[in-house]
């Protein structure tokens, strides 16, 4: 396994400086990954928004976030235009 550092430049490059705004998409579409930030945007904030959010995540936290951004498949990314699509292409549908 890598280590934590090496883990979180990794991340950082593939999602954060990222070009392919799919791939951030389709990252940040995934509700555990939303949970989880959610829960480090929190601790951030609690000690006063010093470094990065990432900074007060755990390793197991860390090898998580990774894990996600290493294992994104083109399918991820298809799912999140299906999405989007589904939801301002007119379906022919009237809502109640």
């Amino acid at each position: 396994m890598p280590s934590r550092e090496s883990m979180v430049k990794e991340l950082t490059r593939l999602i954060d400086e990222s070009t392919d705004p799919w791939r951030k998409a389709a990252f940040y579409d995934d509700p555990e990954v939303l949970g989880l930030l959610d829960e480090l945007y929190d601790r951030w904030e609690q000690g006063g928004k010093v470094g990065i959010p990432l900074d007060y995540a755990t390793d197991e936290e860390i090898q998580f976030l990774y894990g996600k951004a290493v294992n994104l498949r083109p399918e991820a990314e298809k799912g999140v235009l299906r999405k989007l699509a589904k939801k301002i292409l007119p379906s022919g549908e009237e809502e109640d």
